[in-house]
């Protein structure tokens, strides 16, 4: 019985450190993410000059279309755009901080237990 207590034990051991290091891993990026949210994530939007907004936004209007916006509505559209992609970018990235240090907490309590119990099986089968 101690054998499969100990072998148990290791197993959680292994998976937690494992899982540690992938949490960690994942906590250097949203800090980095969190430092430049502007160009944190996968989004196609090209939001970092409001020439590229407008470029883009040009190219996505055709000739015979009724209204085609002017340099100041543009602008009002780009400041819209770009704080709707901080706001979106602040909120993943804090939820994925807080998901990612909870799994970390869960992940080092695991291992503090399973190692603990694996030490006292490794005391009894040598006693």
């Amino acid at each position: 019985m101690n054998r499969v207590t100990q072998v148990y034990a290791t197993v959680v051991c292994i998976i937690a450190i494992i899982t540690m290091l992938i949490t960690l891993a994942n906590l250097v990026s949203g800090y980095i993410d969190k430092n430049d949210p502007m160009h944190s994530g996968w989004q196609s939007d090209n939001l970092s000059s409001f020439e590229n907004f407008k470029m883009q936004t040009m190219k996505g209007i055709s000739d015979n279309q009724a209204y085609i916006p002017d340099d100041e509505e543009l602008m009002k559209m780009y400041e819209s755009a770009k704080q709707d992609k901080l706001e979106t970018a602040e909120h993943r990235i804090n939820r994925n901080l807080t998901v990612n240090r909870l799994i970390l907490v869960i992940a080092v309590v695991l291992f503090i237990i399973h190692w603990i119990m694996m030490r006292r099986a490794m005391k009894a089968s040598n006693s």
